[in-house]
């Protein structure tokens, strides 16, 4: 029998928690973008206990969890190979809420204009 792994992972939930069942328990299930570039930045499926009912989760949340990993193996849509990471939470902590700006309409000025302004300071 193999030994349990265990993961940090540290990132943004996704997607609004899902509740489901596990083991006979009501658990959340929660994706986080795991902090990185490229293929570092994977979608990790966490698993989260009652033991973290108290704990408050949602969309765009910063999370740093640590728990048991396990990686399965399935295929995209497309039939090209995907794998899985998957996460059972033991320790979770909320960092706060990652906000989405709101993006703002900019009328560009023509350069002739602002060229002439003399309060611009470079």
């Amino acid at each position: 029998m193999s030994e349990k792994q265990y993961r940090t992972v540290m990132g943004i939930i996704q997607f609004d928690p899902k509740e489901s069942e596990a083991a006979g328990k009501s658990v959340r299930n929660i994706v986080v973008r795991n902090i990185g570039f490229k293929d570092q930045s994977q979608k990790v499926y966490v698993t989260v206990w009652p033991s973290h009912a108290s704990v408050e989760l949602e969309r765009g949340s910063v999370v740093c969890v640590e728990g048991s990993y396990t990686q399965g193996k399935g295929k995209n849509e497309d039939g090209s190979p995907r794998v899985f990471h998957n996460l059972s939470a033991t320790r979770i902590a909320v960092l706060g809420l990652a906000l989405e700006g709101v993006r703002v309409d900019v009328e560009n000025v023509p350069a002739d204009d602002a060229a002439g302004d003399d309060d611009i300071p470079f």
